[in-house]
């Protein structure tokens, strides 16, 4: 509902990322439902432990 939202209101908005591990089969469906496309971007990140 919450991107949905976005699309309506957004009239300047080219296009929405997200970004989703490839672990988290759920969101990844999620996003094909709703219609996003997989590209080839690569998101590096490090857990800094405190």
């Amino acid at each position: 509902m919450l991107l949905t939202e976005l699309e309506l209101r957004e009239d300047s908005c080219k296009f929405i990322t997200d970004l989703v591990g490839n672990e988290n089969r759920v969101m990844l469906n999620s996003m094909k439902k709703l219609g996003f496309k997989s590209s080839d971007l690569i998101t590096f990140y490090k857990m800094i432990n405190k």
